[in-house]
């Protein structure tokens, strides 16, 4: 690595080092990694220090004070030093060309404040693992169209470095809803953009039980996250939950009008739409209750499932 690294990449892990470990393989195997720092946060109780000195260029961070996705990812952005990071989940692996195009994108669109991957899907051999796939990232699904996007995906992003530290300040738990944070960027003038080129595969829920409950918490948590940070009142926060009736189509739409523009995802989009539209029927339930109900025990749940349950 050079003295000044050009991009951080933070990777959060748990109790899974195994598919941490294909991670780390594809991101030291980029083109140009010896000009970038990569620094992994391990929230398991037990350090894995031994078993990730494999990596001799890892920047290894055992936090286990730090179990949720939220805190975990500070602690990688506390401890980055690049102007550029890319946020990375232990159960995806970055395709060849994955760095170097997301460092073209900066350097092409300096207005650029977030970049959304491209997103393959690990295992497409199950009507489950196929759903959940465009569930979780249709819009951004392989093959993606390039540009810039009114949204974007949670978790898988690239940032310019100050700018997130900026709007995290006070309030770090805003990388829990990621969402509010590019809201607040895009209000400013900053622009988030899809690099359909920068490819990760992403590993799948195996069961629909899994998925809808991860997707529910998460939702749930972002609900109360947001109503909490703009300081909703009672009455529009029963206005939202009751709203979320409407909340399942809406969702339907949200990815049907980024298909079509790809005619070759057509007829997979149909073949999962029944799927698609009885999980959005239960998450919609679940981000209702995280407007009026607080978040529960959506936090840990969700941390859970993210960092402790096998995927493929």
């Amino acid at each position: 690595m050079s003295a000044q690294p050009v991009l951080s990449v933070l990777i959060t892990a748990g109790d899974i080092p195994a598919r941490a470990a294909k991670c780390l393989d594809a991101v030291f195997s980029q083109e140009g990694a010896e000009h970038c720092e990569v620094i992994l946060a391990d929230v398991s109780a037990q350090s894995r220090a031994d078993f990730y000195l494999r990596w001799p260029g890892l920047k290894y961070l055992h936090v286990p004070d730090a179990p949720y996705m939220a805190e975990s990812r500070v602690a990688c952005l506390e401890a980055s030093s690049a102007p550029l990071v890319a946020f990375l989940e232990d159960h995806t692996v970055p395709e060849p060309g994955w760095l170097n195009e997301i460092l073209a994108v900066f350097e092409r669109q300096q207005k650029v404040a977030v970049i959304n991957y491209g997103i393959r899907n690990s295992d497409p051999s199950k009507y489950v693992t196929r759903c959940y796939h465009l569930i979780d990232y249709g819009p951004w699904a392989d093959p993606a169209i390039e540009g810039p996007i009114e949204y974007a995906c949670h978790h898988n992003l690239a940032y310019r470095r100050h700018l997130l530290v900026e709007e995290l300040r006070g309030d770090a738990g805003l990388l829990e809803a990621e969402y509010l944070v590019h809201r607040r960027l895009m209000s400013k003038g900053w622009t988030l953009w899809l690099a359909a080129s920068a490819i990760i595969r992403h590993e799948t829920w195996q069961n629909a039980e899994d998925g809808i409950e991860a997707n529910g918490s998460m939702k749930r948590l972002i609900a109360h996250l947001r109503a909490g940070s703009e300081g909703w009142q009672q009455p529009r926060r029963w206005a939202y939950a009751f709203g979320m009736v409407l909340c399942p189509p809406l969702l339907v739409w949200r990815i049907a009008r980024t298909i079509i523009p790809r005619p070759g995802l057509w007829g997979e989009f149909l073949y999962c739409l029944p799927l698609i539209a009885y999980a959005y029927c239960r998450i919609a339930v679940n981000e209702a209750f995280g407007y009026v109900a607080g978040p529960g025990d959506s936090k840990a749940r969700f941390a859970h499932l993210e960092y402790g349950v096998e995927r493929r």
